[in-house]
C-alpha cells in the first residue's frame, strides 16, 4: 500500500475536521495491508464525495482494494483502505529510498 494513501487521509483531517487528535493504525493480515485513519473532529460524510475520497476510492479500486470512510457516532471520523500486501502498487506511487544526506 503507497504512503499516498495515508497522506491524502491525513491531509483530509488536517483540512476538513477540526480534530484535536488523528491515530494511524497499520495492520498486515491475511495478504492484506489496512490503514485506519481515526481522528477526534467534527466527523460525518457528505452525501457527496469529494475528490479526495472519489480519488482515494479509484486507486484502491486499481489495484484492488477497498476504501471505506465512516462518521463516528458521536464525533470523529474514520478512513480504512485496505489493499492487497504482495505489492501491487501501480509504479507511478512507487518511491524509492531518498538518497538525501548519502554521500
Amino acid at each position: 500500500m503507497g504512503l499516498r494513501y495515508i497522506r491524502e487521509g491525513v491531509t483530509n483531517v488536517i483540512r476538513h475536521s477540526g480534530a484535536a487528535h488523528c491515530s494511524i493504525v497499520l495492520v498486515r493480515e491475511d495478504g492484506l495491508v489496512r490503514a485506519d485513519i481515526v481522528d477526534d473532529g467534527a466527523g460525518g460524510v457528505s452525501s457527496t464525495t469529494g475528490s479526495g475520497l472519489r480519488g482515494l476510492r479509484e486507486r484502491a479500486d486499481a489495484i484492488g482494494g477497498h476504501v471505506r470512510a465512516e462518521g463516528m457516532l458521536a464525533r470523529g471520523f474514520r478512513l480504512t483502505v485496505t489493499a492487497p500486501a504482495d505489492g501491487s502498487i501501480p509504479a507511478a506511487e512507487r518511491s524509492e529510498p531518498s538518497s538525501v544526506g548519502r554521500q
